[in-house]
């Protein structure tokens, strides 16, 4: 529906309510508004409407006689009396004669169990709603009691229905329990838990708390606290039955909650009849915690707020009196904190300062298990903006108006006379806007909290009607907008003095703005210089003359491209690099990095590792996980990882005593000391962890009673075992044979899998048959791993086979096992890099990133090491172009990172070197270890002559109407809203993707964080995301959302894995860590609220880490009209 606001700003809504079949209960209509003002900015806003189920409601309360308020805790089998009342939506008595159908149902539960796995007992639960009474009373006006009474304990329904003139179902239901000494069958969530249900959700200081007990036991004593940081007290109670009410009078001490806790323990009542069946009869211990929200009205101070004037003048003086009372008495030497905020920045994402009252009395920070810290700091919420950046609802002496700062005021540090009074002045910004006014006041425990509001106007409000910011050769049609707050027209002289930015029609123009309206005027501008461009609008009429000054930035927009060459060398190398000419001019230039090591890589996945929290655990893996690093990196682990021996102290031999103890009669090692059977894993894990040992000369903390013979045994029948995974099996073949067996004929047969094997399977085989010797059959699987990489700019791509690709594959794992491979065969340095830089970002972006994968890593890390300097690494470097030295650094021990430096085209030393001419960049060493470097070359061409391209991703987008319909770009209609939809493409999983899509500086982005942001909810919403990619061979799949969904105490929760979305003036950005091959379309909603032509560059892709790994669209001239 569309309308349009009255002269107040209103406009009003209607709709016909229809049959939602919800009988006899009320729902609520969510009401979006979305409004446009005359230079097309659009803010939006929700609200609810709540719509009866008739004429009246039905009230009922039971008559308990309890002082102050009524309680839902009865007797069994006493008499109880109902009170009905008929009352309009308003909460007024209403007056009609009806006849009134009263049931009372008793709500039961029953119970069954079963056996399931692992020895498990499930208990189910089945609501039972059965009646047990019903009535007729014929209710004539006022109040209406009835008495009814239920025999025995349990939990109760009373339902009171009636229906209105219309026919239409009015039904309340009142539920309360009755206490009794039969026992009654709780849905309790666990059969040991003991439920406490309190009569009140809030109590205030001096009222008694009611809590009804509701316990699994017949009757029995059970022990009483009360807690909260300590145990405040403590009795025995006792029941006859299985229901009880325990009375707790409140204190202040128990502001602002308070924990009653119950348990009780039953003895055995039988045995199980052999080991194998469940104990159904041992001895049980029973717990219940009910939490009592107490009020915190005796913490409240009140604030009185109260300015000099309601409305203001721009850049007027203010005065604010600021009173502290409580109970109506003023509270003197009170500390406070005043501010004024922009309306205009705050209702973007609807923030109000927090109120410190519910932070330090919130129950969260007084939780049943205490967690240490110091809330004080946390008085305020930190804000998360820069107020310097940051412009308020718009931006009178010929008056300059140039300060538009949010902040108007910030006062932290005012204290209240004897009076309860302190005051504040100052001077407002030169913005026309609603500021909201916050004070807070601090005396001892006792937080006082308030908001009001003042406006800041002229009788003519002018602001600007401008992009926030333009291109480079942007043509634009904008200017200011006129709003005529008085009661008569007003003719208005305007005149434009520009800087940076070219007028294209007369500067001064004169208008007549009629009687509570507004008029939108307007320039033509063109943006004909780079940098930030200043314009001074000059208003004159009869009520206000001012200057007007507005900023905005003009840039040019790059289109970037880059490449770049990895190496290493033992003495010195030389590259050729070719300076280019034909590109963006001040921008681009030569980046390097050197560096002597590349194990610093490792230190995330031992960390992983070693973070793994043990616990109490008996499971054989994690113990294996904080010790492998040890192993792998005995004499530097502490270097790498200094905090290590605090955390694993011993963690080595303690892992193989804990596996000698684990070891099964069949030799093998199993995962805890409950288990009944060898783990392949664990006796896998144990016997590689071995061998590592022994590699670094760690033997001797494998003790004697491990037994290595029989352990070997059952890796030989687990290798030849053809109902265990290819996985498996080619990592015990690849064990068998460093421990010096002869494999041959296993190694065979694997290999016949083929590409069944997987590049995990392929590397294990080929690492077994290079000890073996067999050096011919190594370099065919070699040659055949090969065929699944793809080599790329800085890193190596996977292709996994199909036969073993899966969804959840793990490259970390893959190139970890590849890259050993590489390293046992010797291959370049060049190629050996890649692949460790490639392991290094799987690594950092790798979401899934399991205990395996880290395991398999700091192994392949440890080879690497093996084959560097480390510790004894000493050498000095350089880099130099022509012979001019650019940098030099050195390198000592085991590098704590690289160096990097970059050298701009237009800066010394680059800038005197000749364009499109070859030269000669070196890099050298001298000393004791090897060096390796990255060198990579920067430029931008202009946007308008560039095409699309594919550097290794593919980018194409397309604009489309809300219904779907397909635009081009220069038949754009103002004040209309687009999707802009993009398609990405990748042929390889990739790390740390940003994609750039620009929009006409004419355009705003939709920012679905703002709280003014409509939904779009009947549009599929403003941001969408989808891709599709192969799961296995021949299967392409298309996904909405990737994550994690688990199961809580509170319900089911879920966290999606979405790239991180940065909305900018005029681009969108998105960031992934991990980007899946294959296709993926994300799409964002602009709306054009600017007239103009504008040269658009095209949308960009590339890694962050691999710039010269890139793609983009075509550039586009778009026409808003």
């Amino acid at each position: 529906k569309r309308g349009k606001l009255n002269a107040a700003g209103v406009v009003r809504a209607e709709q016909e309510t229809g049959d939602e079949n919800i009988a006899g209960q009320p729902f609520l209509y969510i009401l979006e508004t979305k409004v446009e003002d005359i230079d097309r900015q659009e803010v939006a806003n929700r609200a609810t409407v709540r719509v009866h189920p008739g004429d009246f409601y039905i009230g009922a309360k039971l008559e308990t006689g309890v002082s102050g308020y009524w309680s839902r805790f009865v007797g069994e089998g006493e008499k109880q009396t109902a009170q009905l009342i008929l009352i309009d939506p308003d909460g007024v008595p209403v007056d009609y004669n009806t006849e009134i159908k009263v049931e009372l149902i008793k709500r039961s539960w029953v119970t069954s169990q079963q056996q399931g796995v692992y020895g498990r007992v499930n208990t189910k639960y089945t609501r039972v709603d059965s009646t047990v009474d019903t009535q007729l009373v014929y209710y004539t006006g006022g109040t209406k009691e009835l008495d009814f009474t239920p025999d025995e304990a349990g939990s109760y329904i009373l339902r009171v229905s009636t229906n209105d003139k219309e026919g239409r179902a009015i039904i309340t239901d009142l539920s309360f329990y009755a206490t009794g000494a039969s026992w009654i069958r709780w849905a309790n969530t666990g059969d040991s838990d003991i439920n406490l249900v309190v009569d009140k959700t809030l109590y205030q200081v001096g009222e008694t708390a009611r809590i009804l007990v509701q316990s699994p036991l017949p009757d029995g004593d059970y022990l009483m606290t009360v807690e909260r940081e300590g145990i405040f007290n403590e009795r025995i109670v006792s029941f006859a039955g299985s229901t009880g009410v325990i009375e707790l009078p409140i204190t202040e001490s128990h502001v602002p909650v308070i924990y009653l806790a119950l348990s009780s323990h039953q003895e055995r009542t039988s045995s199980a009849e052999s080991y194998f069946d469940p104990d159904l009869g041992k001895p049980k211990g029973y717990f219940g915690l009910a939490t009592i929200n107490v009020s915190t009205q005796t913490r409240e101070l009140e604030i009185e707020i109260e300015q000099n004037e309601q409305i203001y003048r721009p850049g007027q003086q203010a005065e604010v009196e600021l009173k502290v009372t409580k109970n109506g008495v003023p509270v003197g030497n009170t500390e406070m904190i005043f501010l004024a905020v922009d309306r205009g920045v705050l209702d973007l994402i609807n923030y109000h300062i927090p109120n410190p009252l519910t932070y330090f009395y919130d129950p969260d920070n007084f939780k049943y298990a205490v967690a240490g810290d110091d809330s004080r700091r946390l008085l305020l919420d930190p804000v998360t903006y820069d107020v310097s950046e940051l412009q308020g609802g718009d931006g009178e002496k010929l008056k300059r108006r140039e300060d538009f700062v949010p902040l108007a005021v910030f006062e932290p540090f005012l204290k209240t006379n004897e009076n309860g009074i302190a005051r504040v002045s100052f001077e407002l910004p030169d913005t026309l806007t609603t500021y909201r006014a916050t004070a807070i006041a601090l005396n001892n425990n006792n937080i006082g909290y308030s908001e009001s509001e003042f406006i800041v106007q002229n009788p003519i409000n002018v602001r600007t009607a401008l992009p926030r910011r333009l291109r480079y050769r942007d043509t634009t049609v904008g200017g200011v907008i006129l709003q005529n707050l008085d009661s008569k027209d007003h003719k208005v002289s305007v005149s434009l003095n520009a800087e940076g930015i070219s007028i294209g029609d007369s500067k001064t123009k004169k208008v007549n703005v009629p009687a509570e309206s507004s008029y939108e005027l307007t320039y033509v501008l063109m943006a004909e210089e780079i940098g930030e461009a200043e314009m001074v609008f000059t208003i004159s009429s009869k009520v206000l003359n001012e200057e007007l000054v507005q900023k905005i930035k003009v840039e040019q927009p790059l289109v970037k491209e880059s490449f770049s060459t990895i190496g290493g060398t033992d003495s010195f190398i030389e590259e050729a690099v070719i300076l280019p000419s034909a590109v963006q001019q001040g921008y681009g230039g030569i980046s390097v990095q050197l560096d002597s090591t590349r194990i610093p890589l490792v230190k995330k996945p031992i960390n992983r590792l070693i973070g793994y929290h043990i616990g109490a655990s008996t499971f054989l893996l994690p113990y294996g996980y904080h010790a492998l690093p040890e192993l792998v990196f005995p004499d530097t682990i502490n270097q790498l990882v200094p905090e290590y021996t605090d955390i694993t102290e011993s963690s080595g031999s303690g892992y193989f005593k804990r596996a000698a103890n684990y070891q099964w009669s069949d030799g093998g090692i199993r995962i805890s000391p409950n288990s009944i059977s060898s783990s392949p894993r664990a006796s896998l894990q144990t016997v590689q962890m071995m061998q590592v040992a022994e590699s670094n000369s760690l033997a001797s903390i494998i003790p004697e009673t491990l037994d290595r013979k029989e352990l070997y045994i059952y890796l030989q029948k687990l290798a030849e075992n053809e109902n265990y995974a290819l996985y498996f099996r080619s990592w015990a073949i690849n064990l068998l044979i460093n421990a010096g067996h002869e494999e041959k004929e296993l190694i065979e047969a694997l290999k016949s899998e083929e590409d069944k094997l997987g590049l995990s399977g392929y590397a294990y085989l080929t690492l077994a048959m290079l000890e073996s010797g067999d050096e011919a059959g190594a370099d065919l699987l070699w040659q055949r791993m090969k065929n699944f990489l793809v080599i790329s700019a800085r890193s190596i791509d996977l292709e996994e086979s199909y036969e073993a690709a899966g969804y959840f594959d793990s490259e970390v794992e893959q190139l970890a096992l590849i890259l050993r491979v590489a390293i046992k065969k010797n291959e370049p340095d060049d190629f050996i890099r890649r692949l460790t830089e490639s392991l290094g970002r799987r690594i950092q972006a790798e979401r899934w990133l399991s205990y395996s994968d880290c395991e398999a890593a700091v192994i392949a890390f440890g080879d690497v090491y093996a084959k560097e300097a480390g510790i004894h690494t000493n050498f000095n470097s350089s880099i130099s172009i022509a012979g001019e030295k650019l940098l030099t650094s050195d390198f000592i021990g085991i590098s704590e990172g690289p160096v990097t430096e970059a050298y701009k085209f237009s800066q010394p030393p680059l800038n005197k070197f000749e364009q499109d001419k070859p030269y000669t960049l070196r890099f050298e060493k001298e000393g004791d270890g090897k060096l390796f470097y990255t060198s990579t070359i920067e430029y931008a061409l202009p946007s308008e002559i560039v095409m699309p391209r594919d550097e290794g991703l593919s980018v194409f987008t397309k604009i489309e109407t809300l219904d779907g319909e397909e635009v081009t770009p220069e038949n754009l209609k103002l004040g209309e809203t687009y999707r802009c939809r993009t398609f990405i493409t990748s042929n390889r999983d990739k790390t740390f993707l940003t994609l750039s899509v620009p929009v006409p500086s004419g355009a705003e982005i939709i920012d679905s964080s703002f709280a003014t942001s409509s939904s779009y909810a009947d549009e599929g919403g403003v941001n969408t995301e989808e891709w599709t990619r192969e799961t296995v061979h021949g299967d392409r799949q298309t996904f909405l959302a990737e994550g994690i969904l688990n199961f809580s105490h509170s319900g089911w929760w879920a966290h999606f894995y979405r790239p991180e979305m940065l909305v900018y003036d005029n681009e969108m950005i998105y960031q992934w860590e991990y980007f899946y091959k294959g296709e993926r379309r994300v799409s964002f909603l602009f709306k054009t609220t600017t007239p103009g032509v504008y040269p658009t560059p095209p949308a960009q892709a590339k890694l962050l880490t691999e710039p010269e790994v890139f793609g983009r669209s075509g550039g586009n001239l778009f026409v808003i009209q």
